[in-house]
Formats: structure tokens, C-alpha cells, sequence
């Protein structure tokens, strides 16, 4: 794992905590944090790998039901490569080649790792020249509201970076 790589990890790192409090016993709450410890771990993977060849068995091996996640996740940590390491295009070079079939969930994930790393998704939408590539402020937002409720739902506080559109 490169440097870089290494650095990135544990901005990604999701703990018990960044879950909203649900009702521990209630399968629906069991089922998220499910996807969502999914989403992590695939983010992991693609930090610790990138490489498509290497990268897409591990995230063909998920249960059908779980693989979109996993897809999601590997976007989520080809964004955060591509927005410190730009001229690897990572993010395109997958939703355009083994990634094509999840292209939705990859994009999504694009929007959830820029938001992670607080970096302007306008530039990288810009570049992808993708018709989904909407889904990445998709993402964006997802993020923002589901780990930032208070700031982002609550106060309405948007940031500085974003466009009105």
C-alpha cells in the first residue's frame, strides 16, 4: 500500500458511532449498518489494491444482494485516489470498463468519498462525461446528510465550494 493509500484509511474508517442511533434490535438498523460497514470495507480494498484486475473478483465476491455496496464502496476510494492523484482518471477508466454495470453505485460512491474528504465534486463531475455522473452529488448529499445530520439537515449549512446551480 502506497503512502498515500495509507494516509487515506483512516478518513475512511466508520465506527459504531458515526451510525445514527436506531433501535439496536430491529432488523432494518442491522441491515444498514450491514451496507454500510460493506461500503467501508470495499473503499478499504480499493485503497489497499486498485488495480481493476485485482480489485473486481474481491467485489464479485460479495453476495449478490451486497455487490452494488461493494461497487459503491470501490468508488467511494477510487474518488479519493483520483482527487489527490488526478491524472489517473481511476473513477472513468472503471464505470467505462469493469465497473460498466454498476455504474449507478460507483457514482454514488464517487459523491460519498468526495464528501468525505471535503473536496468540490463540480471538477470531477466536469471530467467524467458520463450521463450518471449526476449520482455523484447524489452521493455527496447521502453523506452529508446521513453522517452530518445536525449540520447539514438541521442547520441547512451547505458548503462554501458547492454552486447554487
Amino acid at each position: 500500500m502506497t503512502l498515500l493509500k495509507t494516509l487515506l484509511k483512516p478518513l475512511f474508517e466508520v465506527s459504531p458511532k458515526d451510525i445514527p442511533a436506531f433501535d439496536e434490535d430491529n432488523p432494518t438498523t442491522r441491515r444498514l449498518k450491514q451496507v454500510v460497514y460493506t461500503v467501508t470495507d470495499c473503499c478499504h480494498l480499493t485503497f489497499v489494491n486498485s488495480r481493476f484486475d485485482v480489485l473486481v473478483p474481491r467485489l464479485d465476491a460479495y453476495e449478490e444482494e451486497l455487490r452494488g455496496f461493494a461497487y459503491e464502496g470501490a468508488g467511494t476510494g477510487l474518488a479519493a485516489l483520483d482527487s489527490f492523484l488526478p491524472w489517473k482518471k481511476r473513477t472513468r477508466d472503471f464505470i467505462n470498463g469493469p465497473g460498466s454495470h454498476y455504474t449507478y453505485a460507483v457514482l454514488l460512491g464517487a459523491g460519498m468519498g468526495l464528501a468525505r474528504i471535503r473536496r468540490n465534486p463540480e471538477p470531477f463531475i466536469a471530467a467524467l462525461d458520463n450521463v450518471f455522473s449526476w449520482s455523484v452529488m447524489d452521493g455527496y448529499g447521502f453523506h452529508e446528510g446521513f453522517f452530518a445530520y445536525r449540520h447539514t439537515v438541521e442547520q441547512q449549512v451547505v458548503p462554501h465550494y458547492l454552486s447554487s446551480y
